[in-house]
């Protein structure tokens, strides 16, 4: 579970640029292909040749929808705790 820190990845803001435009789901099928190529700034460039960027990026994105699910988790237990709390009042009444 992660609710603050986040992994942040130290890459070219160009290629950050291009990771999010094709999306998360896009560049991981790239690292698993046999073709690797994607456009970036108009040129076709290999996957392969940006592996570390792209893998520093995609750590980020695990992180950022980790941090997420954990969050709406801990909210939907602090609305079931009140909840909860809220219903032994009323009828204790």
């Amino acid at each position: 579970m992660r609710w603050i820190g986040i992994r942040t990845a130290d890459i070219d803001p160009a290629l950050r640029q291009t990771f999010e435009r094709h999306g998360v789901g896009t560049m991981q099928a790239l690292l698993a292909s046999h073709d690797r190529v994607f456009e970036h700034e108009g040129y076709g460039i290999d996957a392969k040749s940006v592996r570390d960027s792209l893998l520093a990026w995609l750590t980020e994105q695990y992180d950022r929808e980790e941090r997420k699910e954990t969050w709406h988790i801990t909210m939907e237990v602090a609305i079931a705790l009140f909840v909860g709390i809220e219903v032994i009042h009323l009828l204790t009444r």
